[in-house]
């Protein structure tokens, strides 16, 4: 059976958070790849503030060229209009077989968010879950609600141990905004390309 733990989001930009949560769920779970798969166009963001589809990736590109573990889908960037997970999950199922062991990998703000999403419930039917506390939640009320979801949706939900590392992509942007340092916050080669490009300045 393959298995795949899968890590969304908009990686605007990608940062040692995002890949310190994929090699611990990969570590943990006994999964063979990762997929990051970055966001087209999020329902939920402001897509004034979200650089370029092809920045993204290529900042993605730069951060895990160096993990043979880890490899990039754009099933999202590829899809016109809003991007939803349960239309991924399928197509990646309907690509690698209906038996494919899928891990969506969260942090504890999806958690509790998790009931919100487009068609949840059969979201959780499609894939299993990789679940890390994050910096700012209680850890009570996180095990409570991963517990919730168990008993009342029948969701698969692993808790990943990992360091609670307060590092998000919207502090690192507003630090460029500033001028200040992002110096081991993410890559030095995806911290070159931002410069380049003049990304988020």
């Amino acid at each position: 059976m393959l298995k795949f733990g899968i890590l969304g989001g908009t990686f605007n930009p990608i940062h040692y958070g995002h890949l310190l949560m994929a090699e611990r769920a990969r570590d943990a779970l006994g999964i063979g790849k990762i997929i990051f798969m970055p966001t087209g166009i999020p329902p939920h963001k402001d897509i004034k503030e979200v650089a370029s589809a092809e920045d993204r990736l290529k900042m993605v590109e730069l951060a895990i060229e160096d993990n043979e573990s880890f490899i990039i889908s754009t099933i999202e960037l590829d899809r016109e209009g809003k991007t939803y997970t349960v239309d991924t999950l399928k197509e990646i199922k309907s690509a690698y077989g209906q038996d494919t062991e899928l891990y969506f990998i969260i942090g504890a703000d999806v958690v509790f968010d998790l009931l919100k999403w487009r068609s949840a419930g059969e979201v959780i039917k499609l894939c299993k879950f990789a679940a890390m506390q994050r910096p700012g939640y209680n850890k009570d009320e996180f095990h409570k609600q991963i517990k919730f979801l168990k008993d009342q949706y029948n969701a698969s939900i692993e808790i990943v141990e990992m360091p609670l590392i307060d590092i998000s992509s919207s502090d690192i942007r507003g630090r460029l905004t500033h001028n200040l340092s992002i110096k081991y916050m993410l890559p030095d080669k995806v911290i070159k390309y931002i410069d380049k490009e003049e990304l988020y300045s």
